[in-house]
């Protein structure tokens, strides 16, 4: 009882509160030791002065270290996600940064032509191929390397046409020409048709000032993506689009001789002189993964 008496009432504890009535108090011990030990609101799961702490006051302890253990636990995995979600996005944006960019100029308003350079790009954001079309055109044959004069040959060029008046830009100018002469087999004018329409940001283009030529440069896919198919098994297309892997086109356009045949799905052909001239500008190159400079 003396001992009782000089204990603070259990309200007046401002950490632990202790219910009498789970035991008959018989002695001071036994009053003290038969006591449950009751968490009050807030409070730390600790002993003061000593004081024993009964079975049910042990287990409450252990439950709520196994709550905050599993707190820090989820805390941690949620930490380590985020960590992993922006390491992943630096990497995105350390390839963007060394991502080639397509080479890009002001288009003259008095262009007399237009074309469209579709591309692929492998996982690593490099440029793997590009879609040219097989036409039967008049090369003069010196530039062939193959005399004098003039002559019908089947050679590699990029979709292009002139200007017609009912364009609105040279995106629509290339828009319609792509329709017109491989009647879009693969759903690409889909693409050009924002930029045509003056939506948006426009695809990036070049002006090749030899030609009076503007040159729209547009992706197709993400990168790692499959050329989708190109091909038609009609034969009377003014143009046969069909994907050049752009290894194919360093080894042609670093052979001193024009008439360098390509290997394609449709067979091996030369590139035309123009489109040759054109992708052996310093720009395009470059774009292309090739350091080496040209003029325009």
């Amino acid at each position: 009882e003396q001992f009782w008496s000089r204990m603070r009432p259990p309200q007046q504890h401002p950490r632990f509160m202790l219910s009498p009535s789970a035991y008959p108090v018989q002695s001071a011990h036994t009053a003290f030791t038969g006591h449950t030990l009751v968490l009050a609101s807030g409070a730390r799961p600790s002993v003061r002065a000593g004081l024993p702490v009964s079975a049910a006051g042990r287990a409450g302890v252990a439950g709520m270290s196994w709550t905050l253990s599993a707190i820090a636990l989820a805390g941690l995995l949620a930490a380590a996600l985020a960590a992993v979600a922006l390491a992943a996005r630096w990497r995105r944006l350390q390839r963007f940064a060394r991502r080639r960019q397509p080479p890009s100029g002001a288009v003259s308003k008095d262009y007399r032509a237009a074309g469209v350079l579709f591309y692929v790009c492998d996982g690593s954001g490099e440029v793997s191929h590009i879609l040219l079309g097989v036409e039967r055109r008049k090369v003069p044959l010196r530039d062939m390397n193959a005399g004098s004069g003039t002559a019908q040959r089947q050679v590699l060029l990029f979709p292009q046409g002139k200007v017609e008046r009912v364009d609105k830009n040279c995106f629509d100018t290339a828009m319609r020409e792509w329709i017109e002469e491989t009647e879009d087999p693969a759903g690409l004018a889909s693409l050009l048709q924002p930029s045509a329409d003056g939506v948006g940001q426009p695809l990036p283009v070049d002006y090749y000032e030899n030609a009076k030529m503007a040159i729209t440069f547009c992706q197709v896919g993400e990168d790692g993506s499959t050329p989708p198919v190109v091909t038609s098994a009609k034969k009377t297309l003014q143009l046969r689009p069909v994907w050049v892997a752009v290894a194919e086109l360093r080894h042609a356009l670093a052979s001193p001789s024009g008439s360098a045949e390509l290997s394609t799905e449709l067979g091996r052909f030369p590139l035309f002189p123009m489109t040759r001239r054109y992708l052996q500008i310093s720009g395009v190159m470059k774009w292309m993964s090739m350091a080496r400079p040209s003029r325009r």
